[in-house]
């Protein structure tokens, strides 16, 4: 790319972006040509989270583009955009520089106004697998927050359970760490792996690919210090600050268990939340979430203790519309009144000017934390923000969860979309497999402007493997909540595949492979939060759509399952088995044909010849998937193979002999089945571009080889 002059405001606050500048621009230069000029002189229309761009020649005949905000932040969002506009390709793990800067400019005068649609724009990437920040070192957060910002997001939410390290805080009397375990490694194997399973155990020689190994297990280098806590809250003390010296709003919080009117709880709450602001001195808010799957069950009778009846008399009237319908849920909008108020008021005696957001599981149709809404939304100061994880089932609406209009006037509000899942909405629940889903988050994100939603984030594990629904929530959504399927992945071949025409076949495949469904096979997959199964989600029938009188079933099931939140205790095991039958009927509307469709899509990609990185990347999704599958539809309880293993299982069962043809026919084909797993390891290998992909490659062998070795030795 030719020298180009850039000329940014010397100050401390515009540190971060002359950074940027070097790093991608290169040195500012007297060069002639192409001149690129941020200021904060502006205000108007683009102030004060947006921008403008002007372009004009100057004298001397060179092009140049000037930057114009009202804040080094905003300056910060135009830079980038313009960037974007020149061919810039920002990613989690390939950025795309241009062969030279020629942005495409937006509309046909020389002047462009950037406002964000929502004021609060980014992700959260929720810890907990393998694949996820569990396993990231202080180089995976310093990537991960730079590419948020470079996509025009300012926002970064992190949480942890009470078996994390983040939130861990020392017990005020004996000193000894509270609420928090270190980070889970392989040797842990979390959600359903097999435990205690060594590195060098692993199939076909994937152990020799880990970057890192202590005693046989693999996972974030703070696991293994001499206190893995301290060394976790220390890494994640550095990020935030290299997330706040960018301009991002880094946010934080644990679930609030328990009951508040247990003696003593007021202090020992004081005690953790004065420990993390302390940890943590670089948070720009602080968000606490009702504790998970709560929002559902409610606060059952039996639990509660004496102090029931003070709660009532204090917050009672603010949930009468659940009082008389589900009186566990009642009690529960009681004890979230208390435990948040309670949570505010000291977080103001320690730090009076953070911000402070709640949080919960909710949705429309989903774990319904947007019910305790009306009842928080009267009770708790004005600026309080109120955020809610939306239906984990895609299918379940083309839009997020309704709020009242009052509300949406009166108090911040962030909306949560699931950028991938890990367990609900049919064959959304592997995180092995592809689960892109841009056009419906399109309508998510209009949905949740027009709803007036001031936040719009994204939930996450991986990075890589979710780029691209990350990508488009982020960057185009958060910016233009109208950006469609097509836009988006127009722009996005072009970028990161190929600046020649042929950008246009990689669109066309990119939305073709999209139609084919999460996981791009027309069947369910493994949830990763579970055990592990090789059919979890089977389809209704083998082939072909829903059967009608199966069909006519799927609106009745939720009218049934949304009648359960109106009982005395909501049976959560019941509610589960409604999720069931949905996720079955979300499958069943998979194509039946995606997998021939999907191979023929990898020959018309590979006829293309493309070598970039991201080219790379999703011709091994494609050989992953296709491998996967094939060892899938023998091993599953309608594969050949696991049909002839459970006849010659029941044959010895009965003392009865192995019929010979029988046995040489299953031996035949177990030796076939062991032969498709250099491929799939092959395939997995080629797509190791993040942490979180070998995250991946360790559940493949704590889960499905294992499996496999299970059934081999059977």
């Amino acid at each position: 790319m030719n020298p180009i002059y850039w000329s940014l405001p010397d100050a401390p606050a515009w540190s971060a972006l002359r950074a940027e500048a070097v790093e991608l621009l290169g040195p500012s230069t007297a060069a002639t040509g192409i001149r690129v000029i941020v200021t904060s002189a502006g205000t108007g229309a683009a102030a004060p989270a947006g921008f403008t761009l002007e372009r004009q020649a100057a004298p001397d005949g060179a092009v140049e583009y000037r930057v114009i905000a009202g804040t080094p932040a905003a300056a910060a969002h135009g830079f980038h955009h313009l960037l974007r506009l020149a061919g810039f390709g920002f990613s989690f793990f390939a950025d795309a520089p241009p062969a030279e800067f020629a942005p495409r400019w937006p509309v046909t005068g020389d002047s462009y106004h950037g406002i964000p649609d929502f004021s609060v724009r980014g992700l959260l990437p929720w810890h907990n697998f393998l694949n996820s920040p569990t396993v990231w070192n202080p180089e995976d957060y310093q990537r991960y927050l730079k590419t948020i910002w470079r996509w025009g997001g300012n926002t970064a939410l992190f949480h942890n359970y009470d078996e994390e390290p983040l939130a861990a805080f020392p017990d005020p009397v004996t000193g000894q760490w509270r609420a928090g375990k270190r980070m889970d490694t392989t040797f842990d194997a979390p959600w359903g792996g097999v435990k205690g399973i060594k590195l060098d155990a692993f199939g076909h020689g994937t152990s020799a690919l880990f970057p890192f190994n202590q005693d046989g297990a693999w996972g974030a280098r703070n696991a293994f210090a001499a206190d893995p806590i301290a060394a976790a809250q220390a890494e994640f003390a550095d990020a935030s600050a290299f997330g706040a010296s960018l301009g991002l709003n880094i946010v934080f919080g644990f679930e609030l268990l328990g009951d508040p009117s247990w003696p003593g709880y007021r202090d020992l709450l004081a005690a953790r939340l004065r420990h993390v602001l302390a940890a943590y001195p670089s948070l720009g808010t602080l968000c606490l979430w009702e504790q998970e799957g709560h929002g559902v069950r409610g606060w059952l009778d039996g639990a509660c203790s004496a102090g029931l009846a003070s709660l009532e008399e204090t917050f009672g009237n603010a949930f009468d519309g659940l009082k008389t319908s589900s009186p566990a849920r009642y009690r529960e909008g009681l004890r979230l009144a208390a435990l948040f108020g309670m949570a505010y008021e000291i977080v103001r005696e320690i730090r009076p000017n953070i911000r402070i957001a709640f949080a919960g599981w909710g949705g429309d149709r989903w774990m319904r934390w947007g019910d305790y809404w009306p009842g928080l939304h009267r009770i708790l100061p004005p600026d309080a923000i109120l955020a809610q994880l939306d239906n984990i089932m895609p299918h379940s609406a083309d839009r997020v969860a309704s709020v009242p209009a009052e509300l949406a006037r009166e108090r911040e509000l962030w909306s949560i979309p699931w950028v991938e899942s890990d367990g609900g909405g049919g064959a959304h629940a592997s995180q092995w497999h592809p689960q892109e889903a841009v056009a419906q988050q399109a309508k998510l994100a209009q949905s949740a402007h027009a709803l007036g939603y001031q936040g719009l984030l994204g939930i996450h594990w991986q990075t890589a493997g979710c780029e691209v629904n990350a990508m488009h929530l982020v960057q185009a959504a958060g910016w233009r909540a109208a950006s469609s399927m097509p836009e988006f992945y127009a722009a996005y071949a072009q970028t990161f595949f190929t600046r020649s025409s042929v950008a246009i076949e990689v669109a066309a495949i990119l939305a073709e492979l999209e139609a084919l469904g999460p996981s791009w096979t027309g069947n369910g997959q493994q949830t990763e939060c579970s055990l592990f199964e090789w059919d979890s989600m089977p389809r209704l029938s083998p082939e072909g759509t829903i059967p009608n009188a199966l069909a006519k079933l799927e609106e009745p099931l939720w009218a049934a399952r949304a009648a359960m939140f109106a009982t005395p205790e909501v049976e959560v095991r019941i509610i589960c088995h409604f999720d069931n039958l949905l996720f079955r009927c979300a499958t069943q509307k998979l194509p039946a044909d995606a997998l021939p469709r999907l191979a023929t899509l990898r020959q018309r990609f590979a006829a293309l010849g493309l070598r970039t990185p991201h080219a790379r990347r999703l011709l091994a999704t494609v050989d992953f998937v296709l491998a996967f599958e094939a060892i899938k539809r023998q091993l599953e309880p309608r594969g050949e193979l696991a049909r002839r293993h459970a006849l010659l299982t029941q044959m010895t069962t009965l003392g009865l002999p192995p019929d010979p043809g029988w046995q040489a026919d299953y031996n035949r084909r177990r030796q076939t089945v062991a032969a498709l797993w250099p491929a799939l390891f092959a395939a997995q290998q080629a797509r190791l571009d993040t942490v979180g992909d070998y995250g991946n490659l360790a559940n493949l062998n704590l889960k499905a080889w294992q499996a496999w070795h299970l059934f081999a030795e059977a």
